[in-house]
């Protein structure tokens, strides 16, 4: 019931202004000028934290689109997991992106809803994303045996369900909002490039977020106890296999969305100091998927081999290298 003006971060409360027609209000001008002096020292801080939030949040994209040309240019890591990743990365890039440098960047009514459409449908693609990834680890950890035949149909179900449900989402809030309204309003771009109405919000945006959350939790927890009860994670000198498990393990708990838990645990809390710290982590997301599945020795390796291959021999500089398919073939799943 507050009313917010974007461009400094000022609030009103709804008994300091009265709304007249749309995007329209009222304000005693004296209320205005008391408000403001008390807010301007959160204001700068607001500037504060809004430029640390942009400045993650270009790391963590680049970060991201790195990790996307990395299994583009190597074939061996576009496994099952790493295809999932792929998917991913993808959305999580675009939905970063928009939601940083979109959301309220546009003045223009029917880009404003554009933005918005397109905006909730990526963070849904991601969470989707997010949950067949903790689905796919759980399933390789509890069942000994994956038919490589089933590959491409597993993929493509996946993308299915992470990229399809969304868009059914998004047209299902299209069309009901367009049905309801008499103004020709479809639900988004309203008071910012997002969803309009709060209801709306709460059915296509918070159930299915947190409900992927609690399920990527659980799928967590019933891997991570499959990893720590297999009995070479137990011994005292750790042998290649266990190093591989343990690494898994920090990667699931790198993608499951812990800081959209804690985001979602904000959104109950007053603003903060953990809000801006549940900020920056989510805005860095793209940072520990890159730190997660770039930065370790198989990546490495790759990068060398490649440049290995191509760099010293001119006359080959055209040829794709041979050794690269197979490099590395022997390891456990991602």
């Amino acid at each position: 019931m507050n009313l917010t003006f974007l461009k400094n971060g000022l609030q009103l409360t709804e008994d300091q202004f009265i709304l007249t027609t749309f995007k329209t209000a009222r304000v005693c001008l004296d209320t205005f000028e008391r408000v403001m002096s008390i807010q301007s020292a959160q204001k700068e801080q607001i500037d504060f934290w809004g430029i640390i939030l942009r400045i993650c949040t270009l790391i963590s994209v680049l970060c991201l689109f790195v990790t996307f040309q990395t299994y583009c240019l190597f074939p061996t890591l576009r496994t099952v997991p790493g295809k999932n990743n792929m998917c991913l990365i993808f959305a999580m890039f675009w939905a970063h992106t928009i939601l940083q440098f979109g959301v309220f960047e546009t003045e223009l009514e029917i880009l404003c809803k554009i933005i918005g459409i397109v905006l909730h449908y990526f963070w849904l693609v991601t969470f989707g994303c997010l949950n067949i990834c903790s689905y796919h680890m759980y399933k390789v950890f509890t069942n000994k045996t994956i038919i490589s035949s089933n590959e491409k149909l597993n993929i493509k179900l996946y993308i299915v369900y992470s990229y399809g449900i969304p868009a059914i989402i998004v047209g299902l809030n299209i069309v009901i909002n367009t049905i309801i309204a008499n103004d020709g309003s479809v639900g988004y771009g309203e008071l910012m490039c997002f969803i309009s109405q709060p209801i709306s919000i709460i059915v296509t945006f918070v159930i299915p977020v947190s409900l992927v959350c609690v399920a990527n939790i659980l799928f967590f927890v019933f891997t991570s106890v499959k990893i720590a009860t297999r009995p070479k994670f137990r011994t005292e000198h750790s042998t290649k296999i266990d190093r591989v498990y343990f690494t898994v393990y920090l990667k699931l708990f790198s993608i499951t969305g812990i800081s959209w838990v804690l985001q979602i645990i904000d959104s109950f809390l007053i603003t903060s100091a953990f809000s801006n710290i549940v900020s920056v982590l989510h805005a860095l997301q793209g940072v520990f998927i890159f730190i997660s599945f770039t930065c370790n020795n198989r990546v490495l390796t790759l990068y060398k081999t490649m440049c290995g291959e191509t760099s010293p021999h001119p006359g080959n500089s055209g040829s794709q290298s041979t050794r690269l398919p197979i490099c590395l073939t022997n390891t456990t799943n991602e």
